[in-house]
């Protein structure tokens, strides 16, 4: 996974007391909503153009369709589980453990997320024939990592409601910037 961020100068840091000493930390900003406030000191090179390159690679790390298909070309690189091929380590037998009540929340909580995920990503979306086809190729090319790869596509859920969350703020932002360097 890729994770892209404008720079934040931390309070007490070294980098805060630097950019302190040389004037150009922005007074009363914090490094808390990078999505929205961009940086909390003005930069070398031209504010709006850094937060532009930032929007930019934001748009097209967590565009869908780019992201689902670096999750599945991960998931097949990655090699099957020792299970899978045949190399489990607990060679004895085993008991299952009967199920408590943790169980089966944690399963009814599992079951109502892949819900979520199928209406999200293979229902209602443009992509959704991707999403079938991918997981498709998953289940036929590397079946014990069927559950990462619905974790990766769950992750990207997040990475997308960021991706629109950036544009979002940042278009505003960077329209009437304070910021020039």
């Amino acid at each position: 996974m890729v994770m892209v961020n404008l720079l934040q100068a931390v309070p007490q840091t070294s980098l805060w007391r630097r950019l302190q000493e040389e004037g150009r930390l922005l007074e009363g900003s914090t490094a808390s909503d990078i999505s929205s406030r961009g940086m909390n000191f003005i930069p070398t090179r031209p504010a709006g153009e850094i937060m532009e390159e930032y929007l930019q690679g934001t748009e097209r790390l967590y565009e869908p369709t780019a992201y689902m298909n670096r999750a599945f070309q991960a998931i097949l690189r990655i090699r099957p589980t020792r299970r899978a091929r045949g190399q489990d380590e607990n060679k004895g037998p085993t008991v299952p453990a009967p199920p408590d009540f943790r169980q089966k929340i944690t399963k009814s909580r599992g079951l109502a997320g892949l819900l979520k995920l199928i209406w999200r990503q293979g229902i209602r979306p443009p992509y959704r024939w991707q999403f079938w086809r991918q997981l498709i190729g998953v289940i036929q090319k590397n079946p014990s990592r069927k559950i990462r790869y619905l974790n990766y596509c769950g992750l990207g859920e997040s990475l997308f409601a960021y991706r629109r969350t950036v544009r979002k703020n940042l278009a505003s932002t960077l329209r009437g910037s304070p910021l020039e360097g």
